[in-house]
């Protein structure tokens, strides 16, 4: 697990906030900690938001990118509750993703075992998508390591 989430006593100096742990750099939502430079969440909130502006640029939101995350991670068809579930979605808001990632053919519909189920997969469309964007986004986050290493 990259980043474990501790909610802190309310205090007056923590009152409000959560505090995030990577590794032995520790970032404070709603502090000036994060400010003072130094933290690894001060190096990804930017990289966060230019991954949502790229998803955007090729028609994805963050959530049709974390559904065809959650199918490959999982490396077999799941139900519309199954993959809710995992996402913490609705399974309403499940269907309205997937209807979203079956039109353009990035998923597929199946039935299951129980005829009455009816699961979603991947597509080898899916899968390319995927990987590009992920080897592209691991190859920027690299970069970025890199050159935080170097002002170090």
């Amino acid at each position: 697990m990259i980043a474990e989430t501790t909610h802190t006593p309310s205090t007056p100096s923590t009152a409000g906030s959560s505090r995030l742990k990577f590794g032995s750099a520790v970032a404070t939502e709603n502090s000036n900690e994060g400010q003072q430079g130094g933290t690894i969440a001060d190096l990804l909130v930017p990289y966060f938001l230019e991954v949502t502006k790229e998803l955007q640029a090729n028609g994805f939101s963050v959530r049709r990118y974390c559904l065809l995350g959650v199918l490959a991670q999982e490396g077999r068809p799941l139900s519309m509750g199954e993959i809710a579930e995992l996402m913490s979605h609705t399974t309403a808001s499940t269907t309205s993703i997937v209807d979203r990632l079956f039109a353009p053919g990035y998923v597929r519909r199946v039935k299951g075992s129980d005829r009455r189920k009816t699961l979603v997969e991947l597509t080898p469309k899916g899968r390319e998508f995927l990987g590009k964007f992920r080897d592209d986004l691991a190859g920027k986050l690299s970069k970025l390591i890199k050159e935080r290493a170097i002002k170090e």
